[in-house]
């Protein structure tokens, strides 16, 4: 497998001296929180573990092995959350943006703030918006400082230290053989997910697009299917 790149966040280093790499973790959930990665490194930066790359192309045992070496290898490193709550309160996008902050929050309470963040994707999710009534209505930033966001679509697989975020983040998020985290419930291999029951009811019905019924059926144990079909779940993630 081919091992993600250091190039680009190293010229970036020289520029800002040291660099966030940021990717997400929930986003295509229908239930659950959202998870945001970040990992910092700079311009003498080591060489990159082998095997690194976006965490969605490795096998769980191969994720969970890569841990410990890119804690290891970038200066910092944490994972910040939004919860269901957050994400009914305020709309995905302003919980990406506070679990990012968060995230952010935690390495600068250790003493290390980036100059700027290479950020997966083609979307500034983490920028506060531009326009009056977004930035009145909306969770206070708990990092509160502007960075300069660089977007790089793929970032998770071609620049290292946005595919050390995306191991880390999802190492605390997925359990083996899951797919999506969710909140208490997983979503399973299968074409189903798992509909939290932290979520509003009608939140849980508009995610799945099923009737009442469907989500008691799903606040009873069930799974709930794409096609609006509910049948016996088949296993939970962690409480």
């Amino acid at each position: 497998m081919t091992t993600a790149s250091r190039d680009l966040e190293v010229s970036l280093a020289r520029r800002w001296g040291i660099v966030a790499g940021m990717d997400e973790v929930g986003r295509g959930a229908l239930a659950g929180p959202v998870a945001v990665g970040v990992a910092l490194i700079g311009v003498d930066a080591a060489p990159v573990p082998e095997g690194l790359t976006d965490s969605k192309a490795l096998t769980a045992r191969r994720r969970e092995a890569l841990v410990e070496p890119v804690r290891e290898w970038a200066l910092a490193s944490a994972v910040g959350y939004a919860s269901p709550q957050e994400i009914d309160d305020w709309g995905i996008i302003a919980a990406l943006r506070l679990a990012g902050r968060r995230a952010l929050a935690e390495v600068a309470s250790h003493g290390l703030v980036p100059g700027g963040v290479l950020l997966d994707g083609s979307h500034d999710w983490l920028s506060a918006p531009g326009d009056l009534f977004g930035a009145i209505d909306g969770p206070d930033d708990p990092f509160g400082v502007d960075l300069p966001v660089q977007m790089q679509v793929k970032a998770d697989a071609s620049c290292a230290v946005v595919a050390a975020a995306s191991v880390l983040c999802e190492g605390r998020t997925r359990p083996p053989h899951a797919g999506t985290c969710g909140s208490g419930l997983w979503m399973g291999v299968e074409q189903g997910v798992w509909v939290g029951r932290s979520h509003s009811r009608d939140r849980r019905a508009r995610c799945v697009g099923a009737s009442s019924s469907l989500v008691e059926d799903a606040d009873a144990g069930h799974k709930v299917g794409r096609a609006g079909v509910a049948w016996p779940a088949v296993a939970r993630g962690p409480a």
